[in-house]
């Protein structure tokens, strides 16, 4: 089954050191993976075999550039209330002063938005 992708959304998360959010040769993802767990996030089929089981983007930058996966691209993520079914999540873990919370993280012309608010 393959899904119709309407937008990406980049959920910019900030690190105040600038210091990436995986540690001691684990990366990001498998931390968020956790952060999600707890919050009661679950795959209910995964496309892919990495091991997340809670992960709701399908994407992760970490802060030195690293793009980790999370979900597959034909699962339904859990990254924004009433948009998840037509789009593509990326948590963009960045430095505290590259955040621009006044407007959009991507280009003018990229249907793609800083989303801030937990569901």
């Amino acid at each position: 089954m393959s899904r119709v992708i309407h937008r990406i959304i980049i959920h910019c998360a900030a690190t105040p050191n600038g210091s990436v959010l995986g540690r001691c040769g684990e990366t990001a993802a498998p931390v968020i993976d956790r952060w999600h767990r707890a919050r009661g996030f679950q795959r209910d089929a995964p496309a892919n075999d990495n091991g997340l089981t809670s992960i709701g983007y399908h994407g992760v930058i970490d802060a030195d550039g690293q793009l980790l996966t999370g979900r597959g691209a034909e699962e339904v993520g859990a990254h924004v209330c009433g948009y998840n079914a037509d789009s593509l999540g990326l948590c963009l873990w960045e430095p505290t002063s590259l955040l621009r919370r006044s407007g959009p993280c991507c280009a003018p012309g990229i249907d793609a938005a800083c989303v801030f608010a937990r569901c």
